[in-house]
């Protein structure tokens, strides 16, 4: 999993559960309750911050009961990270990142095309292409890192659904 959620709950609710076996049925659904219920909320946040591009982010949302509660998250997305907590984008295996700056280049590596070359355009460098018309098409930026900001999903989530949490885990114990 890649980003954990998790709630600090009073000390005597956490001893009062821990009475509970985690095959006990009712311990079972007090945690898919709270796992849908943040699931939910997660996909309609990922929604709202027009954070769907492919729909793998969302489509990666799942909630998995474990031997002690439940884990809610969006798992085997590289990015999830990223977009939760922003963070720094590093060239790796080349010295410059390489941006698609329209949709015909998005998901297609610059050495696929064989008629692009650098051009400087003040302080950037673009790689593009002459068009048979004389014009430059520019088709990708070149950046030696990429500054992304935090745009939360999951910890908001949590956030606007912690009392009611609470009250699942208060009524299990009852």
């Amino acid at each position: 999993m890649s980003d954990e959620l998790t709630l600090k709950i009073e000390n005597r609710i956490l001893a009062r559960m821990r009475q509970f076996e985690p095959d006990n049925p009712k311990f079972k659904e007090a945690m898919l309750r709270i796992g849908y219920l943040l699931e939910a909320q997660i996909k309609l946040n990922i929604r709202s911050r027009k954070l769907i591009d492919t729909g793998r982010l969302i489509n990666s949302v799942k909630s998995e009961l474990t031997k002690d509660g439940v884990q809610v998250g969006a798992y085997n997305i590289p990015y999830a990270a990223i977009h939760e907590f922003g963070g720094v984008i590093q060239a790796r295996n080349a010295r410059y990142l390489t941006i698609p700056l329209s949709p015909e280049f998005k998901g297609r590596y610059a050495t696929e095309f064989n008629d692009l070359f650098v051009k400087r355009v003040g302080n950037r460098l673009f790689l593009v292409r002459s068009l048979d018309n004389g014009r430059l098409q520019f088709c990708y930026i070149l950046r030696e890192n990429v500054k992304i900001p935090a745009r939360p999903y999951m910890r908001p989530a949590l956030e606007k659904h912690k009392d009611r949490i609470i009250q699942i885990l208060k009524d299990l114990i009852k």
